[in-house]
Parts: C-alpha cells; sequence; structure tokens
C-alpha cells in the first residue's frame, strides 16, 4: 500500500505540481473514513462529518487564496 500510495503521489506531483498535491494530501482523512463506512461497514459520527467538512473547506480556502495570490 505504501508503495502503491508513493507512485500516486508522485504522478499527481508530475501532472498538477507539488503545491497542489500537497494540498490534497489533506485529503486522506475524508478517503478513510468513507473507506472505512463502504469497505467496514464502520458507522461515522457527527464529529467525523464535522471534520469532513473542516477538511474540505480548508481545501477550498486554501485553492481560492492561491488562484488570487498568483492573479496579483
Amino acid at each position: 500500500c505504501s508503495l502503491a500510495a508513493y507512485l500516486l503521489m508522485a504522478r499527481a506531483i508530475k501532472i498538477i505540481g507539488p503545491i497542489k498535491a500537497n494540498n490534497y494530501l489533506y485529503a486522506q482523512p475524508i478517503v478513510t473514513m468513507l473507506a472505512g463506512i463502504v469497505i467496514l461497514d464502520e458507522n461515522a459520527g457527527l464529529t467525523g462529518w464535522l471534520g469532513c467538512a473542516l477538511i474540505i473547506g480548508g481545501l477550498w480556502l486554501g485553492e481560492t487564496l492561491t488562484r488570487r495570490l498568483s492573479r496579483d
């Protein structure tokens, strides 16, 4: 699994660049939670969903600020 993750990360860096690829590492907990729900039939609590919302909000904010700073 670690080898696959490393290879996927290297490919992402080539395609979208190192900064954007690094930002998407923050989405890993969301993928982990969703995989746990789908594969392991786990229950996600309110804190899990709240955490997902905060992560997505942070990713959106980071992308928005990066675009604004690159235009100026």
